[in-house]
C-alpha cells in the first residue's frame, strides 16, 4: 500500500497547481473516463457515488473563505494498492471505495487542533475518483545502454577523477547496482512510453478541501508534525486495509480476469513477444504463445510476469538455454532436472527403459527417442540419477553447452593469430 501527498509543482506531468481553482485538476482526473466513454459523474465521497465533475469543481473552488492568495486551497492524494492487495479484493472498485472513505475518516482523526476540536470524517471536503490503468513512462523501460541515473553518472565522473582503487570498486558497485535494476524493467521492443502498463494498477485519486466543510478550520497535511503526522496517516492506511479486508501478504487468491478489451491489449503483446523470440531465436521447436497466455491469465498480467518474459527474450538473444521456458517465465527462475524427475513421477511420466543396448524415452506427450549409454552418462554427468525425465531437450543442453565452448575457443585462437 502506497499513499503519496501530490506536490504539483514537481510531481507527475505538472498539469495543475493547487494555488487557484480546481478546474484543471478536475479535466485531468476526468482523461480515462473519457477514453472509455463513462461520462463526468466518477467521483465520490463520504456521503455519496456517482458525483458530477461540475458539482466538485464548485464545492472546492467555493471553500477557500480566509485563504490568502499564496495558500494551497486544495491537496491531491493518491492511494496505490499493491497487485497483491487488489488481488485480495478482486480488483472491486466498491470495496476500494469504503477503503477511501475510512481513511479519510483516519485522516480527519489524525489533526491535532489549537482548540482541542476532533474532526470527524464529515467535517471534510473531499472527492475521489478510481483510475484503472497506469501508463508506461521512460524510466520503467529496460535500456542496452545508457541506464545509469543522471546523479549516477555524475557520481562516477568524480569517482573517475580520483582514480584510487577504492573509487574503481565503487564504480563496479554502481554499474552492477544500475545493471541489477535495469533487469527488472519492461521490455523497450514490448513496450512503449504511454502503453498501458501491465498487471492490476488500480489507484484512487483524493482531492480534498484544504478548509473543512464548514470554512472554520485550516487543515494543511504538510504543515507541523506535532499538527498531523503524514507519515504516521500513511503507514496507518496499510494497517487499515489489512483490517478491513483480512488481508496478509501469505493469503493466496484465485485469478482476477480482466475484462475482455484489456486482456486482448495483453495477449496482443505476449503474442509480439513470442513471435520474436520464435522469429530470431529459436530453433524447430518453437514457443507456445497460448500456453504464455495461460500464464499471464494466471497471473493478472502482472509487471512481474511481463519482466520475467523481457528476461527469456534477452537470454534466449545471447544464446542461453532453457529447460522449460514456461516454468521460468511463471517462477522467474528454470526449472531444475530433478524437480521434473520428481514431477514426472508424481504424475506417472517420462519413464526409460532399457532396450537392445539403449536407453528408450516412454512418454506419449513426446515423440519416442533412444540414446545409447555413453551418450547418457556424457548428457546427465552434471545432473542427479535419471530415474525420470521429461524430455530430451536435457540431453540438448549438453550439446549445446560443447558448441558454444569449441565457438569460443577458436575465436580466441583466431584473435590470437590477428595479434
Amino acid at each position: 500500500m502506497h499513499t503519496k501527498l501530490i506536490n504539483p509543482a514537481t510531481d507527475g506531468l505538472k498539469v495543475y497547481h493547487n494555488l487557484g481553482p480546481s478546474d484543471r485538476l478536475i479535466s485531468y482526473l476526468l482523461h480515462e473516463s473519457k477514453e472509455n466513454g463513462k461520462g463526468e459523474q466518477i467521483f465520490f465521497n463520504q456521503f455519496a457515488d456517482n458525483i458530477s465533475a461540475e458539482t466538485v469543481r464548485n464545492a472546492l473552488n467555493g471553500n477557500v473563505k480566509g485563504l490568502r492568495k499564496n495558500e494551497e486551497k486544495f491537496f491531491t492524494i493518491v492511494v496505490s494498492p499493491g497487485e497483491d492487495e487488489l488481488r485480495h479484493i478482486g480488483n472491486s472498485d466498491e470495496k476500494l471505495k469504503v477503503f477511501a472513505r475510512r481513511i479519510m475518516d483516519d485522516y480527519a482523526h489524525h489533526f491535532n487542533l489549537k482548540d482541542g476540536h476532533q474532526l470527524e470524517g464529515k467535517d471534510l471536503l473531499w472527492f475521489a475518483a478510481i483510475h484503472a490503468d497506469r501508463k508506461v513512462k521512460n524510466l520503467d523501460l529496460k535500456k542496452e545502454d545508457g541506464f545509469l541515473s543522471e546523479k549516477e553518472k555524475r557520481l562516477i565522473q568524480d569517482l573517475k577523477a580520483k582514480g584510487d582503487p577504492s573509487s574503481l570498486k565503487a564504480i563496479e558497485r554502481i554499474e552492477l547496482s544500475a545493471d541489477r535494476r535495469n533487469a527488472h524493467k519492461l521490455d523497450e521492443e514490448v513496450f512503449q512510453a504511454g502503453d498501458n502498463k501491465p498487471g492490476l494498477n488500480k489507484h484512487i485519486h483524493i482531492v480534498v478541501s484544504r478548509k473543512d466543510i464548514n470554512m472554520q478550520y485550516s487543515l494543511n497535511p504538510r504543515g507541523w508534525k506535532a499538527r498531523f503526522d503524514l507519515r504516521k496517516w500513511q503507514e496507518n492506511n496499510g494497517h487499515r486495509f489489512q483490517e478491513l479486508f483480512s488481508y496478509t501478504k501469505e493469503t493466496m487468491h484465485e485469478a482476477f480476469y480482466f475484462p475482455k478489451q484489456d486482456k486482448a491489449y495483453f495477449e496482443g503483446k505476449i503474442e509480439e513477444t513470442i513471435h520474436l523470440i520464435n522469429e530470431k531465436y529459436v530453433g524447430e521447436e518453437k514457443l507456445d504463445g497460448e500456453q504464455f497466455k495461460r500464464i499471464g491469465a494466471k497471473f493478472n498480467y502482472s509487471r512481474a510476469f511481463f519482466i520475467n518474459l523481457g528476461k527469456l527474450k534477452s537470454r534466449y538473444q545471447k544464446g542461453d538455454y532453457f529447460v522449460d521456458p514456461y516454468h521460468f517465465v511463471a517462477r522467474g527462475r528454470d526449472i531444475k532436472p530433478d524437480e521434473y524427475a520428481g514431477q514426472d513421477k508424481r504424475e506417472g511420466k517420462g519413464s526409460w527403459q532399457w532396450e537392445g543396448g539403449k536407453f528408450t524415452h516412454k512418454d506419449p506427450s513426446f515423440p519416442e527417442r533412444s540414446f545409447h549409454f555413453q551418450e547418457l552418462l556424457a548428457a546427465f554427468r552434471h545432473y542427479r540419477p535419471f530415474s525420470y525425465v521429461r524430455d530430451p531437450m536435457l540431453f540438448e543442453h549438453e550439446l549445446r553447452r560443447k558448441r558454444k565452448w569449441q565457438q569460443q575457443r577458436e575465436e580466441g585462437k583466431q584473435s590470437e593469430l590477428e595479434n
